[in-house]
């Protein structure tokens, strides 16, 4: 029962990164584990993109400092080719 559960949790996460990729000041949507990192440049575009998400209360939601990892994917050209 477990492995369904947690099946239904990485199928939600994956459809909130889907929403969530390409919208005004979401610059990243990364999965780490069972979470998501989602990154911008710009706080308030980016806070201002999450809060409708955030106020469902699907998901738990916190702030977190950038990690190495982030800063690297941020660094790395996107993927049609061009660098940020």
């Amino acid at each position: 029962h477990a492995h369904a559960d947690r099946v239904e949790v990485d199928a939600a996460l994956a459809v909130l990164a889907l929403k969530l990729h390409g919208l005004p000041g979401v610059s990243h949507v990364t999965a780490f584990g069972n979470s998501l990192h989602v990154t911008g440049t710009d706080e308030t575009a980016l806070e201002r993109a999450i809060a409708p998400f955030r106020a469902d209360g699907e998901f738990s939601w916190r702030r977190a400092e950038p990690s190495l990892e982030d800063v690297f994917i941020h660094l790395m050209p996107d993927r049609s080719g061009e660098s940020p």
